[in-house]
């Protein structure tokens, strides 16, 4: 909506039905219906019609799943993420590239290649950790606003260790 909204064209996959879409995706979905943007809706027999586009996009938005994937990916949404990391374009993903958990780390089956990792609000373990880390490209911390408070009421186990922490010890 927010590219279409400064007049960049924009084409939109839906990996799956907008009717079997819940929460965000949802609301998300109707947003972008009702600004005039229609989703083009895949699924295994039609997915190899994006292909073309794929290869002609000036970049590739990644956000196929939520939080909360457990990989690894199979079937038609395998056969989406090759697609994407075979089209040649730079891939920006939203938070995590599409199969990979955001925990551990380990690449388990197909996921993004991602040329850069827009990650919201906090990073992740996976963006750190290795081999994960290879797929991430340029991370970039994106601020969606979330509460401090929200985050220190969650115990999370990691810390960044940054030069400013290590400069005294030199």
């Amino acid at each position: 909506r927010h590219f279409h909204n400064h007049k960049i064209s924009v084409k939109i996959f839906l990996l799956g039905k907008r009717s079997e879409l819940k929460k965000d995706a949802k609301i998300n979905a109707t947003a972008a219906i009702n600004i005039g943007l229609k989703p083009t809706e895949l699924d295994e027999s039609n997915i190899k019609e994006c292909s073309h586009e794929l290869s002609q996009a000036t970049i590739i938005i990644d956000a196929i799943f939520g939080t909360g994937i457990k990989p690894p990916v199979t079937g038609f949404y395998a056969q989406a993420i090759e697609m994407i990391n075979s089209s040649q374009r730079p891939i920006v993903a939203v938070d995590i590239p599409s199969g990979i958990h955001s925990d551990t780390g380990h690449l388990e089956g197909p996921h993004v290649k991602a040329s850069a990792t827009m990650a919201l609000a906090l990073p992740k373990r996976s963006h750190l950790l290795y081999p994960a880390a290879e797929a991430m490209g340029k991370i970039n911390i994106v601020d969606i606003s979330l509460p401090q408070k929200a985050v220190d009421s969650h115990f999370i186990p990691v810390s960044l260790t940054e030069e400013i922490d290590i400069a005294p010890m030199f």
